[in-house]
């Protein structure tokens, strides 16, 4: 009865390390095939962008001249206003000195 109970036993036990042993392998597989799925997107991706690297960098350097240009006119309409407010003020003193 003993013997009987220790086959059985065994067997169940072998059986589980086997299905185990196919699950894993499974998941292996598994995870091997998105790891090259992940890898041909990845390297996909720097093929496009190689190509897509000079019309970036032109389209980079496009944008940053565009920033500096409205810098400048932005100091432009300030460099008037002040201008502006200036002769006004250089005006009214003329004004007030003719008075006297």
């Amino acid at each position: 009865m003993i013997k009987i109970n220790s086959k059985i036993i065994k067997t169940i036990f072998l059986f589980i390390l086997i299905i185990n042993y196919y699950l894993f392998s499974i998941d292996l597989f598994a995870t091997k095939h998105n790891n090259n799925k992940k890898r041909k997107e990845i390297m996909y991706e720097n093929i496009e962008d190689k190509k897509m690297l000079p019309y970036k960098l032109h389209q980079q350097i496009e944008e940053e001249l565009e920033m500096k240009l409205q810098e400048k006119l932005k100091e432009s309409k300030k460099n008037e206003d002040e201008n502006k407010s200036n002769s006004k003020i250089q005006q009214k003193n003329n004004k007030k000195i003719k008075n006297i």
